[in-house]
């Protein structure tokens, strides 16, 4: 399964982690770069996620603030399928 993380903090990270474990193709996005640098040397996540990747997406998973996460989805809501 394709999975998308926004947010690669602890929570977004630990997820990240686990989920790569059980074989998913994690990619993620950050609104601290160093954050998203960092998962992406440690392998974290595979791919840092860009706008158009959302429609190969399986699963989206929000691990960021309230204010953070509205943002990106409404950056992204023409790209979801309804």
């Amino acid at each position: 399964m394709k999975i998308g993380m926004v947010g690669l903090g602890l929570i977004g990270a630990s997820m990240s982690k686990a989920l790569a474990q059980l074989g998913h193709t994690v990619w993620g996005t950050d609104t601290d770069e160093h954050t998203l640098q960092y998962a992406l040397l440690t392998g974290t996540i595979a791919k840092e996620m860009q706008d158009g990747d959302v429609a190969e997406l399986d699963m989206l998973m929000l691990a960021a603030y309230p204010k953070a996460s509205v943002e990106t989805l409404t950056r992204w809501r023409s790209t979801f399928a309804v």
